[in-house]
């Protein structure tokens, strides 16, 4: 009987205490995410752009527009990844017009990035080019002009074990200019995960909010992947469904029904993207300045496909023939 009573005891104590292996589990993640934020909240970086918008739905005139993003340096060199949506004001309003079936006139609404800045913790800033982007990803890559700087950053690695439901993250961040730009953390989980050739995964609220261009990491800080903005393809006329994206922008309502959602890229997408930022080369300056018209500062220049190198190859035959 004393036995029984000596269990029973120690099974009321832990009813009441709760799990204790959880309870370790929630302290090591936060303990973890304090100290790797002392060790690397330096490489959690501000971007400033200053970006011309032209035309429009109804045919304004240009206009530009100043904005600052969240970016992440990935590389000692100053490399910084972002989420190229943040890059572009206009990113949602053409995503939404592209499904209305021309119902709106007017010239074509475009934007390009006139000036970039990165700006560390201290506020010392570094002037920049954007010199990859990957819309389908959302990622788009920033290198500093200064290149005898060397940089705060965090090293990205693949993971080795596959990320799971309900694991728990925490995402480094960095405030706005409201909040003086003080490195922010916040705990979440993973709720989702979306299989397919590009898998990306869906957090809760806490940990996706405010966090696009920042990294999640696992209870042992390790990186997982990096937030970005995933939008609705565009559909075939102004039917139920984008009347419902609309009204969810405005009105900030009805997530699941979304023109677009927050989701967490994977460490592997971005490491795979990060090489080819590494090799971009930098836009020149002069020719930017040049062509007003030209292409966006830092549009990644699409590599040719196969068939266009031979097309090309049989031209360069036909000129020798009639040469």
């Amino acid at each position: 009987m004393k036995l029984i009573s000596t269990i029973a005891a120690v099974a009321a104590a832990l009813a009441l205490s709760g799990a204790p292996g959880e309870a370790r589990a929630e302290g090591d993640i936060r303990a973890t995410a304090r100290a790797l934020a002392a060790k690397s909240s330096k490489a959690v970086v501000t971007v400033e752009l200053v970006v011309s918008i032209k035309g429009g739905p109804m045919g304004g005139g240009d206009e530009e527009q100043e904005i600052e993003v969240v970016g992440t340096v990935i590389d000692p060199s100053g490399l910084t990844v972002v989420s190229a949506s943040e890059l572009d004001p206009t990113t949602m309003i053409k995503a939404l017009l592209g499904g209305m079936g021309g119902m709106f006139p007017g010239g074509d609404l475009d934007s390009v990035v006139k000036e970039t800045l990165i700006v560390l913790e201290d506020g010392t800033e570094f002037e920049a080019d954007v010199v990859l982007k990957d819309a389908d990803l959302d990622l788009a890559f920033i290198r500093p002009r200064d290149t005898d700087k060397k940089f705060d950053w965090i090293d990205l690695k693949p993971r080795t074990e596959p990320i799971e439901m309900l694991e728990e993250i925490f995402v480094l961040s960095r405030l706005g200019r409201l909040q003086n730009r003080v490195p922010a953390l916040s705990l979440g989980t993973v709720k989702a995960i979306v299989k397919g050739p590009r898998t990306f995964y869906i957090c809760d609220g806490e940990a996706s909010s405010g966090s696009l261009g920042s990294l999640a990491f696992d209870s042992a800080g390790q990186p997982l992947g990096l937030f970005v903005m995933k939008q609705a393809a565009g559909g075939g006329g102004p039917d139920s469904a984008m009347a419902m994206g609309f009204l969810s922008i405005i009105m900030g309502a009805g997530s699941n029904r979304s023109a677009s959602a927050t989701i967490l890229r994977s460490i592997e997408d971005v490491l795979e993207i990060a090489e080819q930022a590494k090799a971009a080369k930098v836009p020149e300056k002069e020719e930017a300045d040049a062509e007003d018209d030209g292409d966006e500062e830092g549009e990644m220049e699409e590599p040719e496909s196969e068939e266009e190198e031979e097309s090309d190859e049989d031209d360069e035959d036909e000129e020798e023939e009639e040469k």
